[in-house]
């Protein structure tokens, strides 16, 4: 899982850079849009990230079920 972490990782970054730039050019209008498009991608990330991993611990309690009842 380290490519998730390098990912989470660079997210991590982007989300601290978006906090600084947002002082600088917040205050033009394309510095408005080039944020709110930002804050939206960064956004989907997290509800992509959240399902993922919701599905991942589905599937693990599902291979320990298994394992445990003797399938795997």
């Amino acid at each position: 899982h380290s490519w998730a972490g390098r990912i989470d990782g660079y997210v991590g970054v982007a989300k601290k850079t978006l906090g600084i730039m947002s002082d600088v050019v917040g205050g033009t209008e394309m510095g408005k849009q080039v944020l709110g498009s930002a804050v939206k991608a960064l956004g989907t990330y997290d509800d992509v990230r959240q399902r993922a991993m919701a599905g991942f611990e589905q599937i693990e309690a599902v291979r320990g079920g298994l394992r445990k009842g003797g399938v795997l």
